[in-house]
């Protein structure tokens, strides 16, 4: 068997076999809890899962915590909405249907990426079940148009297990540079900057699991569904901290500054570099997420 299928066969057992199918007043959604403590509810990023929830959470946080990490509508085995509900806004409800059943009155979300406006909608839409709001290179406004990069790499490689599997394993720094990690901090990389991002980026393996999810978020994430209007940063009162690096080419740095100056009282954890992941920074992030969360829960 070849070294893609071997990949793609074990990649598939491992997916169905660390979460659970929870139903809710909202549809069956997909869900992997872990640890003890306070809980933190995690809204993964673009081409994410319950899996990278996990991943996410266990860079950023310091393991004081119970995670609480869903596949978003789409992703792995959680089903789109029918019809037009599968919105931001209905994203955030269902967070709301899935506490319930796991019986969690409150959670701090932590949202990375494309988990940004379901977070957002959670802490307008639901305060009372919102402890918290942290914002890690999360999007909050309008994205610029794709680059040259992106539009192949949502045309084409994004379409087909084969193809992704390839460019990830065989053009690694192109596709770390399309995934916002810039050439020169992919060359100060340590052995544990390139693990722990190609962790998360193998992780989407194979990536017909979440191109359904993908897509989606494409259709309500962009200049005519992310504004103002929808998204009143302004009425969110719960504590929030935003970080995002500055040399961030995938979710630009415009974003942070954004969510922190419109959010009341928001802290701004500004990263001088480590592009999308946080590269060479994430022991700071780490430090300064715990930080957030111990205040909140009063640890």
């Amino acid at each position: 068997m070849s070294e893609y299928k071997i990949m793609i066969a074990d990649a598939k057992k491992r997916i169905n076999l660390g979460s659970k199918m929870i139903k809710t007043r909202h549809g069956e959604m997909e869900c992997a809890v872990k640890g003890e403590g306070p809980p933190v509810l995690i809204a993964h990023g673009n081409g994410g899962g319950y899996d990278q929830g996990l991943e996410l959470a266990e860079l950023y946080t310091s393991g004081e915590f119970k995670i609480i990490a869903p596949s978003r509508f789409g992703y792995l085995n959680t089903p789109l909405p029918a019809g037009m509900n599968a919105t931001p806004k209905a994203q955030a409800d269902a967070y709301v249907s899935l506490l319930d059943e796991l019986e969690i009155p409150k959670a701090v979300i932590l949202a990375v990426s494309d988990g940004g406006p379901s977070a957002l909608q959670f802490a307008i839409r639901h305060p009372e079940r919102c402890e918290g709001l942290i914002m890690v290179a999360a999007k909050s406004s309008p994205p610029p148009k794709d680059t040259w990069l992106q539009a192949i790499l949502f045309n084409s490689v994004l379409r087909t297990d084969y193809l992704y599997w390839k460019m990830t394993y065989k053009h690694r720094s192109l596709m770390l540079s399309v995934f916002g990690i810039p050439k020169e901090v992919q060359d100060k990389f340590t052995d544990d900057d390139k693990r722990m991002v190609m962790a998360v980026v193998d992780l989407m393996n194979p990536i017909s699991y979440r191109k359904r999810g993908i897509f989606n978020d494409r259709k309500w994430m962009n200049n005519k569904t992310l504004r103002p209007e929808d998204y009143p940063l302004h009425d969110i009162k719960v504590p929030t901290l935003v970080v995002h690096a500055v040399d961030d080419s995938l979710q630009p740095l415009f974003h942070g500054e954004y969510t922190a100056s419109n959010i009341p009282g928001a802290h701004f954890l500004k990263l001088e570099s480590g592009g999308h992941f946080s590269a060479g920074r994430v022991e700071e992030v780490r430090t300064g997420i715990t930080a957030f969360l111990n205040k909140i829960y009063g640890i």
